[in-house]
């Protein structure tokens, strides 16, 4: 989930999809898209939440999407 549009492409409208926030509040996603995220690393049917103020991304998505290995430490976490 994205709060900005800059970095999204192929964006479409959707039917409001309802998101819970962190603080308990709840807003809508309005638009889908796909978002590269460098060489042909790329996240599809990302949520264009309007207001939100940060990036949301699925590990499990980028997973199945990208045949990729993640490692997280508590200092890193590597691609």
């Amino acid at each position: 989930m994205t709060g900005s549009m800059k970095e999204m492409h192929d964006v479409h409208d959707i039917l409001t999809c309802p998101v819970g926030l962190p603080n308990g509040e709840h807003t809508n996603a309005t638009k889908e898209g796909t978002v590269y995220l460098g060489g042909q690393l790329k996240l599809v049917n990302v949520l264009f939440v309007p207001n939100l103020n940060c990036n949301v991304l699925s590990i499990s998505q980028l997973l199945d999407e990208s045949n990729c290995v993640i490692q997280f430490t508590n200092k890193l976490c590597v691609l």
